[in-house]
Parts: C-alpha cells; sequence; structure tokens
C-alpha cells in the first residue's frame, strides 16, 4: 500500500513537470514568435501586460 503510494506521488509529480515544461517551452515559442513578428516587442508586452491587468 505504502510503495502503491510513493509510485503515484511520483507519477503525478512527472506528470506536473512534463505539464509545466510544455507551458514553459510553449509560452517561449510564443514569446520568439512575437519578438519576431514586432520589432518594439518588449513595447507592446508592456502595452498587452496594461491590457491584461485591466480585463483581469
Amino acid at each position: 500500500m505504502f510503495i502503491l503510494c510513493i509510485f503515484q506521488k511520483k507519477d503525478y509529480t512527472l506528470s506536473v513537470v512534463i505539464l509545466l515544461t510544455q507551458k514553459l517551452l510553449l509560452t517561449t515559442k510564443l514569446l520568439l514568435l512575437i519578438r519576431q513578428i514586432l520589432p518594439f516587442g518588449f513595447l507592446y508586452f508592456c502595452v498587452f501586460k496594461h491590457i491584461v491587468i485591466y480585463l483581469a
């Protein structure tokens, strides 16, 4: 029973790590894409951030 619990916990941790890694890769790709499209990427990012904060 205890061993099973450890295995489940390991599996859960692994899936969380995989999920976070995928999200990080997606975010990185998205940021790179934004940087390629917009030369003034940072300026647009700041504006976008303010819009998101305003909407939230």
